[in-house]
């Protein structure tokens, strides 16, 4: 084997990095890691202010003013190569960093999810993430009413 120069190429191009799975996961849960990892370029957020929406009202007030403001084709063509690289059946591969990877491409794909993620840099409604908040409701499904009716109503 022995592949250590795999070329990195220096170019400006549009390819993203593939890196290690610890490396990647960092990236895609750091504030605007979605557009980072996948190298997509984030859209300019005077797109989306009120000047801009002065001069271009049908525009701005469209929902697809955010739609136009990404490359979506890069945005699947990125995904797909990152995801070769960290799809679990790979030796690099990582189903976590994969899963976050492909909820990183879900997100930029769709205009309200990317309006969401921009507001707060970060993504909140990851809903596979939903097992870690539940802990706080003090299990109230768990009182059943089955232990009342036990000899219960016995003076007809």
């Amino acid at each position: 084997g022995g592949g250590r120069h795999l070329g990195i190429s220096t170019s400006t191009s549009t390819n993203p990095t593939a890196l290690p799975s610890e490396e990647a996961l960092e990236i895609l849960l750091s504030p605007d890691g979605y557009y980072t990892y996948l190298n997509i370029p984030k859209p300019d957020p005077s797109l989306l202010t009120s000047q801009f929406a002065s001069q271009h009202p049908s525009l701005a007030s469209a929902p697809d003013a955010y739609d136009n403001a990404i490359d979506l084709d890069l945005v699947k063509k990125n995904y797909r190569r990152l995801s070769l690289r960290h799809h679990p059946d790979r030796k690099t591969g990582d189903p976590e960093t994969f899963r976050i990877l492909h909820r990183a491409k879900v997100v930029l794909s769709s205009a309200k999810l990317r309006r969401e993620y921009d507001l707060v840099g970060l993504d909140l409604d990851d809903e596979d993430d939903l097992d870690g908040h539940h802990h706080e409701d003090g299990g109230s499904h768990s009182h059943s009413h089955a232990d009342g009716d036990a000899g219960g109503g016995g003076d007809g």
